[in-house]
């Protein structure tokens, strides 16, 4: 993935080679919204997800947050790994955007970023596929982002997360999510991400909004059933974006 094609910015080979405008311009160059589309896109318009059902096995101490989240040491050498070692053959640190771009920048720059968006489906299992094949899902990663972020940029000030449509797809049951329901699971990941990162000043969390049909037309006077009114795909973790905002404040 090149600077260009991810933040559509050119030029930046002149940061690189002279002292002076790497001090000068590198803060200011990504002080730029970033975003990050995890969602695999046309011709591959089968998958739902840059990552199949078999990314994350293959040396899973390698991702950092993966195995042991709280382990100091494990993540370190993961996200060392990340920067600056071969990960031509591991599929999930080579085909991710935020893991290969940082590849790309280096600790340096990765510290200076402040806004990001990143975009992906919760729902990723197609009508008729082996649940047991389904493409990693947004809720999955997310904890994977959110250690990348706490210590790689500890300036991140803004996070937008968009959720695209789950039409017509149903959500991956991975093992060893217990019992919990989409939207416990969508509030953990949230919370998680709002204590990880304690200089965050803003959370958005983005989605299509589902409007219920109606069971029969309705007519002037009607009173709302509850059932017709707009759902909000992420649930109860909205209101982090209001926690963060009242924290900001104080």
């Amino acid at each position: 993935m090149s600077m260009t094609k991810t933040t559509g910015i050119m030029c930046t080979s002149l940061l690189r080679t002279c002292k002076y405008p790497k001090e000068v311009g590198a803060p200011i160059l990504y002080s730029n919204r970033f975003v990050f589309d995890i969602r695999r896109q046309a011709p591959f318009t089968h998958a739902r997800c840059v990552h199949g059902f078999d990314a994350s096995r293959k040396s899973p101490h390698l991702i950092p947050g993966l195995t042991y989240p709280e382990s100091t040491n494990k993540v370190r050498f993961a996200l060392s790994h990340m920067f600056f070692g071969n990960i031509t053959h591991h599929d999930f640190l080579r085909r991710d955007p935020i893991t290969s771009f940082f590849l790309q920048i280096s600790p340096e720059n990765a510290s200076f970023i402040k806004d990001v968006r990143v975009e992906g489906f919760v729902e990723t299992v197609e009508e008729g596929q082996n649940r047991r094949e389904y493409p990693i899902g947004l809720l999955d990663i997310l904890p994977i982002y959110t250690t990348i972020f706490k210590n790689c940029s500890p300036q991140l000030q803004h996070l937008t997360i968009f959720q695209g449509s789950g039409a017509g797809c149903l959500r991956a049951s991975p093992v060893g999510n217990g019992q919990k329901t989409e939207e416990q699971r969508m509030d953990d990941a949230i919370s998680n991400i709002v204590k990880c990162l304690p200089r965050l000043k803003a959370i958005e969390l983005s989605a299509p909004v589902v409007q219920k049909k109606a069971k029969r037309q309705k007519v002037a006077g009607d009173v709302l059933d509850p059932a017709d009114r707009r759902i909000q795909p992420w649930g109860s973790a909205v209101r982090w974006e209001a926690f963060v905002a009242a924290r900001t404040v104080k």
